[in-house]
């Protein structure tokens, strides 16, 4: 009987451990990727990135350029004009709300319907927001046009969508299944102090997981990402916000694991006395 409870107590731990290092990127994904307001919040600093605005104004100016139609002679001082303008306009405490509604947008567009099994080989960015305050600021050159559409190379796969999708049902089973095997491992165990300890260890132990797995995923996307331009430069300061708010996720996660470490030794040392 005893060999029984503790070979439960073992499992249900193990399993525990295992839900909980699959709970944590589904319930962050589900909050902050498949929520529109939760991907808004996490991306609208993005545009603070130098290299993020170099590259947004230069093609917000070659796009301008192309659908004004100018002529040839005159193209180029009016792409150098534009370039300058959509500087200003990206130092403008507007762009915030532009950008905000670039990124709606955006997420629509990839979301709205990820159980198509389509995917798509580009990620659409309507910069029409930010195209508005440049040509605000183009003394007439161009006018805002009502799309500005910008297919950025490397969309997410079907399946990428469809399991973003399924985050938020992934993170309340795998938690559930979580919590109800940390139960029935302390419960099983013969001495609860030292399977809380295991169950601490095994909750940092688990961040420590995702948070290796975050960033093998992070250098993945960027390697695949291309050579330069807004693409990359986009993807890159995404990534490293995502793995940044992550992190702060899994840093909560240990310190509650060590809690617990520190609770089941404490236990063991009263135990002992008793």
């Amino acid at each position: 009987m005893r060999l029984m409870r503790g070979l439960l107590a073992t499992v249900a731990g193990l399993v525990a451990v295992v839900a909980l290092a699959v709970a944590l990127p589904a319930a962050w994904t589900s909050t902050y990727v498949d929520d529109q307001e939760g991907f808004v919040s996490l991306s609208r600093d993005v545009t603070g990135t130098a290299e993020v605005r170099e590259s947004a104004a230069a093609l917000v100016a070659d796009r301008l350029v192309e659908q004004a139609g100018l002529p040839s002679e005159v193209a180029e001082s009016g792409r150098r004009l534009l370039e300058q303008a959509a500087d200003r306009a990206l130092a403008d405490r507007r762009v915030a709300a532009a950008w905000e509604e670039t990124l709606r947008r955006a997420h629509a567009a990839l979301l709205d319907d990820p159980g198509t099994g389509s995917a798509p080989s580009t990620v659409p960015l309507d910069l029409a927001p930010l195209a508005a305050l440049v040509a605000d600021r183009s003394d007439g050159l161009v006018q805002a046009p009502d799309q500005l559409v910008v297919e950025v190379a490397g969309g997410p796969s079907g399946t990428t969508l469809r399991a973003v999708d399924a985050s938020p049902r992934l993170a309340l089973g795998a938690g559930a299944a979580a919590l109800v095997a940390a139960v029935v491992a302390l419960l099983a165990a013969r001495r609860r102090s030292v399977a809380l300890v295991w169950l601490g260890i095994g909750a940092a132990g688990a961040a420590g997981a995702d948070a290796a797995l975050a960033r093998l995923v992070r250098d993945r996307a960027v390697s695949d990402a291309g050579a330069s331009g807004l693409q990359v430069d986009l993807l890159r300061a995404l990534a490293d916000v995502g793995v940044t708010s992550f992190d702060g996720w899994l840093v909560w996660t240990a310190l509650g694991g060590a809690v617990a470490v520190v609770l089941g030794v404490v236990g063991a040392l009263v135990g002992r006395r008793a």
